[in-house]
């Protein structure tokens, strides 16, 4: 009798001690951050259901509200989760620079089967090798490079734009779409080297690219999305699983094609002469690809084509989360 108590007794004891460890952690917590600003909610639900209510647009503009409220930085607590909003440049600065708090928070874990342990997602060792290899494709003569890029397809957006016009004389025209392919071309050349309008795998690796983000900012919102076993059961995890596989597939193919080319520059060495940079057939300009590949032939120990990938993912990611945030301020 006294086996059969223990054993029904022993899920009940589990269960009270995960609900003792959630309360102490929460608690300990709340005396961390008890010196930074907090957004009002619940005690233990926090503002998790005013959230939960928000259209992604909605949720932008707490976020300006939060901004012009607070001065730079607030804590909001979803559930037990706290969010630390840090909005000041001066903050960002002391974050950056750090080199001792490189290890990512648990929502990264929402990126990771996508950008797998890319420069935003790893940590330790990979993590300093990773930065090491990777800043040089960042120097100041590079990025101005990439803006003749920006340059070039502002003008095609603008000639795009007057042609729409013309042809709505007088009545309002949506200039999403044209901003939107716009900001891919940009993020495609830049990163990739490869011409968005070219063929038809980089139109679906560009919608595949909105569709992901898109997917990855929705489940960030949904607290019962966290567990995967859960999510990838659900049609909008099926969706992100199938549309992240579409994208592996492109920059593999990308970086083979990248990796085949350099291969025949090499064996074609000899006949170039000391004057090949007057060459007409030599790139007028690298993209972010190019310029890793060549640093890591430099490097002791190069990066293998999976961790290539997730370096150039990564960097579509950065890029395209950095354009979204300018085309809504």
């Amino acid at each position: 009798m006294s086996f059969i108590l223990l054993i029904l007794w022993t899920p009940c004891i589990l269960v009270i001690f995960v609900i003792l460890s959630i309360v102490y952690n929460y608690f300990v917590l709340r005396q961390k951050l008890k010196n930074i600003p907090q957004i009002s909610g619940y005690l233990f639900i926090g503002s998790m259901l005013q959230i939960l209510r928000m259209s992604i647009e909605e949720r932008l503009r707490l976020h300006l509200r939060l901004l012009k409220q607070f001065n730079g930085l607030c804590v909001q607590w979803v559930g037990t989760l706290p969010l630390v909003h840090v909005f000041k440049p001066e903050y960002f600065e002391v974050i950056f620079s750090s080199t001792v708090n490189i290890t990512k928070g648990d929502s990264y874990n929402l990126v990771r089967p996508w950008l797998g342990n890319g420069l935003l997602t790893s940590t330790g060792k990979k993590w300093f090798h990773d930065r090491k290899l990777i800043t040089p494709a960042f120097h100041f003569s590079i990025l101005n490079k990439f803006a003749v890029i920006q340059s070039e397809q502002a003008e095609i957006l603008t000639k795009n734009l007057e042609k729409e016009l013309a042809k709505n004389i007088g009545k309002p025209v949506d200039t999403l779409p044209f901003i939107t392919n716009t900001t891919l071309a940009i993020i495609c050349e830049t990163a990739m080297g490869v011409n968005i309008h070219a063929q038809d795998s980089v139109m679906q690796y560009s919608e595949k690219l909105n569709e992901t983000s898109h997917l990855v900012l929705k489940r960030f919102y949904k607290p019962w999305y966290t567990y995967d076993w859960l999510y990838y059961l659900l049609p909008e995890g099926k969706k992100f699983k199938s549309a992240v596989e579409t994208l592996h597939a492109f920059t593999q193919k990308v970086i083979r094609k990248k990796k085949a080319e350099r291969h025949l520059q090499r064996d074609h060495a000899q006949f170039e002469n000391e004057d090949n940079d007057f060459s007409p057939d030599k790139p007028k300009r690298k993209a972010f690809l190019d310029l890793l590949l060549d640093q890591n032939m430099k490097d002791d120990t190069p990066l293998t084509d999976e961790e290539l990938r997730a370096q150039v993912d990564t960097v579509m990611f950065a890029v395209k989360c950095l354009k979204n945030v300018s085309r809504r301020f």
